[in-house]
């Protein structure tokens, strides 16, 4: 039997009989090709999917990768050959192990489904049984062309929220005076907000934010055309300008590109500009996470597990969720990182030597890494996540006690215990709880992709809201253990 241990003897016969036997032989253990995984959950995302598996066993021999095979129909497209990981990581290769993995390059609006095969030194055994069928959305496209301060979208061709930044930096003799005004217009028919308030803007001009923000019709009325106005701070030669528009419903979907142009009441000089897809998604809810690993959903945020019932090192207090919504991290004390849904693994300080405890986490805009925050305000980088500074160093009135990402992921805030919030990069200060009488200190909070705002959340389940929506909380109920994070 292939995996089972073996030792052997001999004996000889002759015509008297059979004679005693030699002693044993060393261990040996059969090996053959690995046994077919058992299947998954597929999930849709933006021109891709994540498939799920349990691992079959191995035979005797390690598996060294997995090769997920794509199919529309009955016919197969190119298949996926991804490596095994380490022990606990999304391609752990233990019999037994749950696994994912993200096919890219998927054809949006077909039906796929997605077989799983093991492969080991021996060969490839066979393939698990199909997947249920997903359907991939689209990507929301990336501009057609830049040209000055106009910005040509392409649609995404879903109704997925959507958020879009322009950023540019003025020459060196361009310069707006302080109190002149920015437009920005949609300027062409297909892919207009169906009403102003489908839309917030907001604007930072250097570190400073633009608070002044006007969304209303444009000389066409709603449509065909639809204008965002805001005064503008004074903009010095050589500043960095970055404009961010969120799309709060019926984002820009339709059959033809559609131009953003910005327009100043002063001439800027030439300037360039970059469009970014910060967020999409269609998640309308939160999680809360307890010390011993329990999760909470709220709203559509859907339940992927948790490590309630399981031994931890050290209790966790953090949690983030990934950028489609469908997969979330968990973060102890001593920085240890556990996995749910499409989340994946890029590290953790587990085995590091801290000077405080980790107390938060945050993702990077695309999934693939992520920010860990430590009490004394120390910010510590996996994946292709960016330095932005940090509180090390710095006197606080109260511990850190987490962080999240700007919608970009070209900054981040920290929040300490008392609800003081500090913003780093290009996040947006949007209000504090410091100063307020609180009935249990501040432990997390959240960035909402569709505001720009962000959420604070208490260890009772309170919940504190700078310019995000509020949908409930956990403030009065019996809780077996203290809320330590907030993900969304």
């Amino acid at each position: 039997t292939p995996g089972t241990a073996y030792t052997f003897t001999v004996a000889a016969t002759n015509a008297v009989g059979t004679g005693p036997a030699s002693a044993a032989s060393n261990s040996v253990t059969p090996t053959a090709v690995p046994g077919a995984p058992t299947i998954g959950v597929a999930t849709p995302g933006a021109a891709q999917a994540t498939v799920a598996w349990t691992v079959g066993p191995n035979n005797g021999s390690a598996i060294t990768s997995f090769t997920i095979t794509p199919y529309v129909g009955t016919t197969a497209a190119t298949p996926v050959v991804v490596t095994a990981g380490a022990t606990g990581s999304a391609t752990d290769p233990t019999p037994g192990a749950s696994d994912s993995a993200t096919v890219t390059g998927l054809t949006p609006g077909t039906a796929y489904t997605f077989t799983v095969a093991a492969t080991n030194a021996v060969g490839t055994g066979p393939a698990s049984a199909a997947s249920n069928s997903v359907t991939p959305t689209a990507v929301p496209g990336a501009p057609t062309s830049v040209s000055r301060l106009s910005v040509s979208l392409v649609p995404n061709g879903t109704d997925e929220l959507a958020v879009y930044a322009i950023r540019f930096t003025t020459s060196a003799s361009g310069a707006l005076a302080a109190g002149s005004n920015a437009v920005i217009s949609f300027a062409s028919g297909t892919m207009i907000p169906t009403a102003i308030s489908d839309y917030s803007v907001s604007a930072v001009v250097g570190t400073a934010s633009v608070t002044n923000v006007m969304v209303e019709p444009g000389s066409g009325g709603v449509g065909p055309s639809a204008d965002i106005t805001f005064g503008m701070s004074s903009i010095t030669p050589s500043d960095s300008v970055s404009i961010v528009i969120r799309s709060i419903r019926n984002p820009l979907v339709g059959s033809s590109s559609e131009r953003l142009v910005l327009e100043t009441s002063a001439d800027l000089g030439p300037a360039t500009a970059t469009y970014v897809v910060v967020g999409a998604g269609t998640v309308r809810g939160y999680y809360l996470v307890a010390s011993d690993g329990g999760v909470f959903a709220f709203g559509s945020a859907a339940f992927y597990g948790s490590m309630g019932g399981h031994h931890l090192n050290r209790p966790v207090n953090g949690m983030i969720v990934t950028p489609d919504g469908r997969g979330y991290w968990l973060v102890a004390s001593d920085g240890g990182i556990f996995t749910f849904g499409d989340a994946h693994f890029y590290g953790s300080l587990g085995s590091a030597h801290l000077n405080a405890p980790i107390v938060g986490m945050a993702p990077a805009r695309d999934g693939r890494g992520y920010w860990l925050v430590a009490s004394d305000g120390g910010v510590f980088t996996f994946g292709d996540t960016g330095f932005f500074g940090s509180g090390a160093g710095h006197r606080l009135n109260a511990p850190v006690a987490g962080m999240a990402a700007s919608p970009d992921g070209g900054g981040y805030w920290l929040v300490a215990s008392d609800g003081g919030v500090f913003a780093f990069g290009d996040a947006v200060f949007h209000g504090s709880a410091a100063g307020l009488p609180l009935a249990a200190p501040v432990v997390g909070i959240t960035a909402d992709v569709a505001t720009g705002g962000y959420w604070l959340t208490s260890a009772d389940g309170g919940i504190f809201t700078g310019a995000a929506p509020f949908y409930g909380s956990l403030g009065g109920h019996q809780l077996n253990a203290p809320i330590v994070g907030f993900g969304s």
